[in-house]
């Protein structure tokens, strides 16, 4: 499949799933861990990206939407996994999130 001249692999449909598939197995083995399984979830869904962009190297377009998309995983990763997300300036930002009209 090809996409604004992007290739599409077929495991980028599979990076959405990553997560929520690998913490519900996590959760089943072991509903107390002693750590935040989400540092092994997020790391597998960002390691999809980085093969991803290391299998579209040799791509003529489109080269810098796999990395951007690296990026704001991360970027919206950090608090989750920093423990942020109970902060006062987070719980703002999501509230503004949330009242968007994006529907």
């Amino acid at each position: 499949m090809r996409a604004a001249s992007c290739v599409v692999y077929p495991q980028h449909l599979h990076a959405l799933l990553i997560d929520p598939i690998v913490i519900r197995r996590l959760f089943r083995a072991n509903p107390t861990p002693s750590w935040n399984d989400q540092w092994l979830t997020f790391g597998l869904t960002e390691l999809v990206f980085v093969v991803l962009i290391w299998l579209d190297r040799h791509s003529q377009g489109g080269r810098t939407v796999l990395p951007v998309m690296l990026l704001v995983f991360v970027i919206a990763q950090l608090p989750a996994l920093l423990g942020l997300t109970n902060a006062p300036l987070w719980q703002a930002f999501a509230r503004w999130f949330a009242s968007l009209q994006l529907t």
